[in-house]
């Protein structure tokens, strides 16, 4: 029970950290005076990245 405590917590705090990161980026970029991306750019991009991760290439 201990151990499922634990690695709860530990999940908890790195989808946080993760979460934090990207909010951190978004709010740079619009500090910056940049448009922020459309959902379309941004759906574009998430692909771009999954195929990277999994080594799949792009046509």
């Amino acid at each position: 029970m201990i151990f499922f405590v634990i690695t709860t917590v530990i999940c908890a705090v790195k989808w946080l950290s993760y979460k934090i990161g990207n909010l951190t980026i978004l709010l740079y970029i619009a500090e910056s005076g940049v448009d922020l991306p459309d959902s379309e750019t941004i759906e574009k991009y998430r692909e771009k990245v999954i195929k990277k991760l999994l080594h799949i290439k792009e046509d």
